[in-house]
C-alpha cells in the first residue's frame, strides 16, 4: 500500500490496516502526509483560543453586571466594581456569581447532551457535519461578542451559556478521530502526534494571552475594552484555524448501524450504561476506580480557571489584563510541571502522581484564597497562580498516562468515548455550590474550599484502585505493564505527554 493511500480515510470510513511511521520532521512537528492530524492539530488551537478569549469576557461581564445595579465606583479615573454589592441583577442574582451560574447552565447542558450528539456521531455519517456546524456557530458567537456593552451584555451572557455545549459538541467531533488516527500510524509516530497536539495548544494558548495582555497593558485599558480586544484577536483567530481544521477532516460513515426500533436519542444514554456494567463487571480494581475519580479531578480543576476569575475579580480587585497576565504565568508554571510529574511518576506510579497533584492543587488553591488580600494581591497572587500551574501541569500528564494504561485493547475509542462522558458529568457542580455559596453570603474563600473538595474525593476514589501492578495485570494485557516499565527508564520529556490510544490532547 502507497504511504499516501494509507494515511487517508476510504470511503467507507475504515482506515487502512497497514500502520504507519512518519517522519517527524524538524523539532519533530511534522505531521507529514497525515492530514487529519494537521486538521486535528488546527481544532484544537482553535478550541485554547476560545477558552482564553472567555477569561477576558468574564471579568467584563461581571463588570457590566455590577453597572447594571448601580455597584460601580470611579478608582483613579477607572469605573470598577464596588468592594460589596448586596444588589441583584434583574432581582434573581449578584453580579459576582454571573460567570459560575453560566459555567453550572452550559456545564448541566452539556452532560445532557453529550450522549445524544455522541450517538449522532456514532450511528450516523454527520460526525464532519457535526464538527462543521458547531465550529461555525461558536465562531459566530465569538465575533457577535466583540460588541459587548452595557446595553447588550446580558444577552452576551446568553450566548455564553450557549457557547458551552457547543464547545464540547465540538469537542466530541475532533476527538472521534483519534482512534481512527493512532491505527493509521505506528506506536512511536502517534506518542510523537499526542506530545505535538498539547505542545501546539499550549503555544496557542500562550500566545494569545501575551497578545491581549500586551495590548491592554500598553493601551491602559478597562476590563471592556480587554474584552473586545480578546474577543476580535480570538475571533480573527478561530475563523482560520477552524477553516482549516475541517478543510483537513476527512468525511467518514457511520462507525455502527443503529437497530431497528432504537432512538437515536436515548441510544447513547443507553450505551454509556452498557459500557458502565462492562467496566464494573471486568475492571472494577481498575478503570472503575480511575473513572469515578475523573468524574471529580475533573469538575474540580476546571472549576478553578472560573471560580479564580470570580475571586481575583471580586475580591483581590484584579482587573482582567491583570487575572490574563496571572493565568499567562500559570500556563508558563505548566512546563516544569510537567517535570515534577515525571519525577513523581518515575519513582512511584500514575496513580500516586494524580493523587499528589490533586493534594497539592487544593492545599494551594484554599491556602491563597484564605491569605490573599487586595494590599498583597502584587506579587502574591502571580506566585498562586504559577503555583497552581505547576500543579495542573503535573495533573493533566497523569491522568493521560494513567488512562492510556488502563484502557483495555481493542476498545480504545469506546472507553475513551465514556471517558470523555465522565470528566463532564459533574462539570456544573462545583460552580453551582460556589455560586449558591456566595448568594448565602458565604465568604468566597469558603466558596474555593467547596470547590477544592471535589478534589479530595477523587483522590478516595484513585486510591480504590488495586496497586499498580495487579492493577495493569487486571486488564488482561501484559504489554501494558512492560510499557510501563520502558517508560520509567526514558526521558523527563517523554513521560511527560502520554501517547497512548486513547489519549486526548
Amino acid at each position: 500500500m502507497m504511504e499516501e493511500e494509507a494515511l487517508r480515510y476510504k470511503s467507507d470510513g475504515k482506515v487502512g490496516k497497514e500502520r504507519i511511521a512518519v517522519d517527524g520532521g524538524f523539532c519533530g512537528c511534522s505531521f507529514g502526509n497525515v492530514t487529519t492530524a494537521k486538521g486535528y492539530c488546527f481544532l484544537g488551537t482553535a478550541r485554547s483560543a476560545i477558552v482564553m478569549s472567555n477569561i477576558f469576557l468574564g471579568t467584563a461581564l461581571i463588570f457590566l453586571a455590577s453597572a447594571e445595579v448601580g455597584c460601580v465606583e470611579v478608582v483613579d479615573g477607572k469605573a470598577k466594581a464596588t468592594d460589596t454589592c448586596n444588589q441583584r441583577v434583574f432581582g434573581l442574582f449578584q453580579p459576582a456569581v454571573l460567570i459560575t451560574n453560566i459555567a453550572a447552565i452550559s456545564g448541566f447542558v452539556s452532560a445532557l447532551l453529550m450522549p445524544v450528539i455522541g450517538a449522532v456521531i456514532d450511528f450516523t455519517p454527520h460526525r464532519w457535519s457535526t464538527g462543521v456546524v458547531s465550529a461555525f456557530l461558536l465562531t459566530v458567537i465569538q465575533l457577535i461578542q466583540i460588541t459587548t456593552n452595557t446595553s447588550n451584555w446580558f444577552t452576551m451572557a446568553i450566548l455564553q451559556a450557549v457557547m458551552g455545549p457547543l464547545y464540547h459538541v465540538q469537542v466530541l467531533a475532533a476527538f472521534s478521530y483519534l482512534s481512527d488516527m493512532s491505527r493509521v500510524v505506528d506506536d512511536q509516530t502517534w506518542t510523537r502526534f499526542t506530545t505535538s497536539f498539547t505542545m501546539v495548544q499550549f503555544s496557542a494558548e500562550t500566545l494569545l494571552l501575551v497578545v491581549v495582555v500586551g495590548i491592554s497593558l500598553g493601551l491602559n485599558m478597562d476590563d471592556v475594552e480587554t474584552a473586545h480586544v480578546a474577543q476580535a484577536v480570538s475571533g480573527s483567530f478561530i475563523v482560520v484555524t477552524f477553516t482549516l481544521g475541517w478543510c483537513y477532516m476527512p468525511k467518514v460513515e457511520a462507525r455502527n448501524v443503529l437497530e431497528d426500533g432504537k432512538s437515536l436519542v436515548w441510544e447513547g444514554f443507553a450505551q454509556n450504561w452498557r459500557t458502565w456494567k462492562q467496566i464494573n463487571l471486568h475492571y472494577k480494581r481498575s478503570l472503575k476506580w480511575f473513572l469515578l475519580g475523573i468524574m471529580f479531578s475533573e469538575p474540580a480543576t476546571n472549576a478553578f480557571t472560573v471560580v479564580s476569575v470570580v475571586f481575583l475579580n471580586d475580591q483581590l480587585k484584579m482587573a482582567g489584563n491583570e487575572i490574563g497576565l496571572m493565568l499567562l504565568m500559570c500556563l508558563i508554571a505548566m512546563i516544569p510541571g510537567s517535570l515534577v510529574f515525571y519525577c513523581v511518576a518515575h519513582s512511584t506510579n500514575p496513580n500516586t502522581s494524580l493523587c499528589f497533584s490533586m493534594i497539592m492543587l487544593f492545599i494551594i488553591a484554599v491556602g491563597g484564597a484564605f491569605t490573599l488580600t487586595p494590599e498583597n494581591a502584587f506579587p502574591w497572587a502571580y506566585i498562586w497562580g504559577a503555583s497552581i500551574g505547576l500543579m495542573l501541569g503535573c495533573y493533566y500528564p497523569s491522568a493521560k498516562l494513567f488512562l492510556s494504561l488502563v484502557v483495555p485493547h481493542g476498545q480504545e475509542a469506546e472507553v475513551t468515548g465514556f471517558y470523555v462522558y465522565s470528566s463532564q458529568l459533574l462539570v456544573w457542580l462545583p460552580p453551582l455550590v460556589f455560586s449558591l455559596l456566595v448568594e448565602a453570603h458565604v465568604d468566597q474563600k469558603f466558596g474555593v474550599l467547596a470547590v477544592g473538595l471535589f478534589g479530595l474525593v477523587s483522590i478516595f476514589f484513585f486510591q480504590m484502585a488495586a496497586p499498580f501492578p495487579e492493577l495493569l495485570d487486571e486488564i488482561h494485557n501484559k504489554d501494558k505493564l512492560e510499557s510501563w516499565k520502558s517508560l520509567k527508564a526514558q526521558s523527563p520529556k517523554a513521560a511527560s505527554f502520554d501517547g497512548g490510544k486513547g489519549t486526548m490532547a
